[in-house]
């Protein structure tokens, strides 16, 4: 409860500073700093986990590992070392693993946090306009951003990457939008995704950017660093730990709210479950309506003719990707940033109606609250561990149909058609 009271105090604080303050000045920019300051303390503060935990667990001790003892990398008896990524990977944390442990953690802390504020000032196209202020709040009251930073994970760092890309696609640039998908994809593998988006929308540059920037990287860390390690890997991490759904408090999916509602007492198991028949089949039911929507909007909408249907469409595949993988992290929700600035900023060029905007503004609020592990001592309990925990999915189904009905009437407008050619990026439309 302590922790909502924070999360409310904020929002008031922010949306006072939101109706009056000039971000865009040089004394705005220094209150906006002080402003992020005390949200990002408070936030904090008030989420679940214990700090820099995946920093100091995995990337740290991953980074100096792989230099020095290689085969120990996936050994999580030893030095509590879990490193769950491919072996080259673990390469991108050597500068810090051979710094001091408070300086490397001071480090990388600032430097994830560098990349998140570029990406929201880009979004918010340097805070310009109450739509811009929007976004600037969207990023401060983030309660997956606070707790991705609050943990030392590496996710809201990849917000820069993922804008990148669906940028790029959106303005003809293929091959640029699928070598940082390529990249995306092998940190936070459930945006394969976006490889079967390329292949289905004949995006051929793209597609062959994508897969071939990942099959190099993998190649070379085969050479690198031989078979049996990558062996270890895939069966720990591919198909094991990655194939199968965790249900702890901090995954909200569609498997983690199935778990969540009907298998109590494992908010706080992080190992892999073996999954009933009945819970497959519910899990796999919602997969499948969520593909077909998928399809079907796409179908109707038709092939992409302007930068904000690409935009729109690489937003529901993100949307949608985070809602059926096997694991979703609630850290996982700060990429969902993305296409939340992008609709309060208006890129889609479609008019909300009154009833969306009101979905949306829900839809955010559930997305953005702070991350917390509800407890036998609180009031309503069933509500709270069983129906409540899973809030981040409801927001994001709302965000999907929100998606997926500015997509549909993206119709209506008729410019020029433009298409890909293979071997060359297409041209941007007008």
């Amino acid at each position: 409860m302590v922790s909502y009271l924070t999360y409310a105090a904020l929002l008031l604080l922010v949306g006072w500073r939101f109706r009056s303050a000039d971000w865009t000045t040089s004394a705005g920019k220094a209150e906006l700093l002080l402003l992020a300051a005390l949200c990002l303390s408070a936030l904090v503060w008030a989420t679940e986990g214990t700090l820099l935990i995946d920093f100091l667990k995995a990337y740290y001790p991953g980074g100096r590992t792989i230099w020095e003892q290689p085969y120990q990398l996936y050994e999580c008896h030893r030095s509590n070392l879990c490193f769950v990524n491919l072996p080259i990977l673990a390469l991108l944390f050597s500068p810090f693993s051979f710094m001091p442990t408070p300086i490397a953690a001071v480090t990388f802390t600032t430097v994830g946090l560098v990349l998140a504020a570029c990406a929201a000032w880009r979004l918010s196209n340097g805070a310009k306009g109450w739509q811009g202020r929007a976004v600037i709040v969207l990023f401060l009251v983030s309660g997956p951003l606070a707790y991705s930073i609050r943990l030392g994970n590496m996710t809201h760092m990849l917000i820069p990457v993922l804008l990148l890309a669906f940028e790029a696609q959106s303005r003809g640039r293929q091959v640029t939008a699928g070598v940082a998908m390529a990249f995306v994809a092998l940190i936070k593998p459930f945006c394969v995704l976006f490889l079967f988006y390329f292949f289905a929308r004949r995006q051929w540059n793209a597609f062959v950017a994508m897969a071939g920037s990942a099959a190099l990287v993998i190649l070379l860390s085969l050479l690198l660093f031989g078979v049996d390690l990558h062996k270890l890997f895939v069966e720990n991490y591919v198909f094991g730990f990655g194939s199968r759904p965790v249900i702890a408090y901090n995954v909200q999916n569609f498997a983690g709210a199935i778990g969540h509602l009907a298998l109590p007492g494992n908010l706080k198991n992080f190992i892999p479950i073996d999954e009933p028949l009945w819970f497959k089949m519910a899990r796999l039911s919602l997969t499948g309506v969520t593909l077909a929507m998928v399809a079907t909007t796409f179908w109707r909408a038709g092939q992409p003719k302007t930068q904000a249907a690409w935009l729109a469409e690489l937003c529901i595949v993100l949307s949608a990707g985070l809602l059926i993988a096997p694991v979703t992290w609630t850290h996982y929700l700060s990429l969902l940033l993305v296409p939340l600035a992008l609709l309060v900023t208006g890129r889609f060029e479609v008019k909300l109606s009154r009833g969306q905007i009101a979905t949306l503004a829900i839809a955010a609020l559930f997305i953005s609250l702070p991350v917390l592990l509800p407890n036998r001592r609180d009031i309503f309990p069933f509500f709270l561990q069983r129906i409540w925990i899973s809030h981040f999915v409801v927001g994001m189904v709302m965000l999907f149909g929100i998606l997926a009905q500015v997509r549909l009437q993206m119709r209506a407008a008729a410019p020029q058609v433009w298409r890909p050619s293979f071997g060359r990026d297409h041209p941007s439309p007008a």
